[in-house]
């Protein structure tokens, strides 16, 4: 059943092994993990997800479904008008959101996962870090974004700027700021998300930002001076 070709027996026989909490489900299930279909793929962390606090088997093959977000294909919104993702993008997101839905409900098996690892991909890091309480996981996400290979999105960039005083935090993001080539991405961010924290904290770190920006990008650095 396992490789049948018939999606649906695929997805019946994960639902049936993960139920029955059979210890051949993770020697059977790991073969899936790269499944063409991504309702099989769904389902795998749906069925793995039940083992964790139970298997230590389960929390890393869900870190390694968690892989990194994708930004295309997109089309337009009927609706809206506005672009989203679709196929390969879309079910790549909904895949990471059932990760990290499973980690959420787990968050000191993922801590102490993560204290002791470095082996995972730094993607799947992150959003097991993002699964964690806020506070708890500024400290670990400003480790993870200077080792990125992209520039950090609006959620992982407001919750350093929320925790500062966490370790690591203030100095990531300090980082950034610095950086010519993150530092008008960073401030948009910053202004974006605003009102979810004490902007006076961030004054220190914005002021040299500020006086770059006016003169690479006037506009932005007088939206960055008003806004803080």
């Amino acid at each position: 059943l396992f490789t049948d070709p018939n999606r649906n027996l695929r997805r019946e026989a994960l639902r049936a092994l993960g139920a029955s909490a059979a210890s051949e489900f993770f020697d059977l299930a790991a073969s899936l993990a790269d499944d063409f279909d991504p309702e099989v793929r769904a389902e795998l962390i749906r069925s793995a997800a039940r083992f964790l606090g139970k298997d230590d088997r389960a929390l890393p093959l869900l870190l390694a479904m968690a892989k990194p977000a994708l930004d295309l294909p997109i089309a337009r919104n009927t609706q809206t008008g506005k672009p989203m993702k679709v196929r390969e993008a879309y079910d790549r997101d909904f895949e990471r959101y059932l990760v990290r839905a499973a980690l959420e409900k787990f968050p000191d098996l993922v801590a102490k996962f993560l204290d002791k690892t470095t082996s995972l991909p730094i993607e799947s890091r992150l959003l097991a870090a993002l699964a964690l309480e806020p506070k708890r996981s500024a400290a670990l996400i400003g480790g993870y974004l200077g080792k990125l290979d992209r520039l950090p999105n609006d959620e992982e960039l407001l919750r350093v700027a929320e925790h500062l005083d966490q370790p690591g935090a203030g100095e990531a993001l300090k980082a950034l700021l610095q950086n010519a080539a993150t530092r008008a991405f960073t401030s948009e961010a910053l202004l974006r998300g605003r009102t979810r924290f004490d902007t006076a904290r961030l004054k220190p770190l914005l002021a040299d930002a500020a006086a770059h920006l006016l003169k690479a990008d006037f506009a932005l650095g007088c939206r960055l001076i008003s806004g803080f």
